[in-house]
């Protein structure tokens, strides 16, 4: 009886040990995936997206890529004087219960090295990598070549 005590007692904290790493592992969410339809020979094209982490425990979106391209960067869109400037962009911080915005004049997922141009209607695959989260593999709409927003 003394045994079946102690093993019921270890599995329990075994099982609760389990349910707590779980609840307090990131999840994300993605909303409002897009991208713009490209013009004739363009190299480049931006993804934009808005990222929840609806977990308990901070998480970064540490890379992404896409068969599409050649190379994927989380981009930065900045005003130096009166000039605006693109440059990479270090992981971005996903803090539980804040919505994280990918949109145009800021922060971006940047295709370069188009390997054909992106056509308004169809989907491209884009894969975003977490440091804790599991990779997210989503399907973007390619709006047309003025959108301002996934609606466009």
């Amino acid at each position: 009886m003394k045994v079946f005590w102690s093993t019921f007692i270890a599995t329990l904290w075994i099982g609760c040990a389990s349910l707590a790493a779980q609840t307090a592992s990131p999840s994300i969410e993605v909303s409002h995936a897009w991208t713009r339809a490209t013009a004739g020979a363009a190299q480049t094209g931006a993804v934009y997206m808005t990222l929840k982490n609806v977990g308990k425990a901070s998480d970064q979106l540490v890379s992404v890529s896409s068969p599409v391209a050649g190379m994927a960067e989380l981009h930065a869109t900045m005003k130096e004087g009166d000039v605006m400037k693109m440059q990479a962009s270090p992981p971005i911080e996903l803090k539980p219960d804040v919505a994280a915005e990918l949109k145009p004049g800021g922060l971006h997922v940047m295709l370069m090295h188009l390997k054909s141009p992106l056509r308004q209607g169809e989907k491209i695959p884009v894969t975003l990598t977490f440091a804790a989260a599991p990779s997210i593999t989503l399907e973007v709409p390619v709006r047309g070549p003025g959108a301002l927003s996934d609606t466009d």
